[in-house]
Order: C-alpha cells, then structure tokens, then sequence
C-alpha cells in the first residue's frame, strides 16, 4: 500500500484484498473519513496502532 494513501482523506470505504500485503502504513491513521476498511486475502499479521484514529469505522473486514 502507498504511503501517499493517508492524502485520501475524504475516502470512505477502502477495499485492498487479494493484494498480498504484509504490511500497513501508519498513514491510515490519516483516513477519518473512513467507514468500512477490506483487507481480504492479504499477508498482514498486526494492523498498526494508528488504525485507531479511524473513529468513524464501522466494519473492519479481514480473513486470511
């Protein structure tokens, strides 16, 4: 995932599966905005702290 995904801002709902990520940059924090965050069939084994910026969340959808 580009570290240039924290400028989104206004995003709302971001799917990233099947992507094979191993990692999430801290950035994320940046998308309040957000309200439902996929992350399907990827490689990730911690998501980073700063998910928990994401107070308008409401559905985290992740399976390995």
């Amino acid at each position: 995932m580009p570290r240039g995904i924290g400028k989104l801002t206004r995003l709302n709902f971001l799917e990233v599966g099947s992507n094979r990520l191993a990692d999430m940059p801290a950035e994320i924090g940046a998308l309040t905005n957000l309200k439902e965050l996929w992350l399907f069939e990827n490689r990730l084994k911690r998501l980073p702290t700063a998910i928990l910026r994401l107070t308008n969340l409401e559905a985290l959808k992740r399976r390995l």
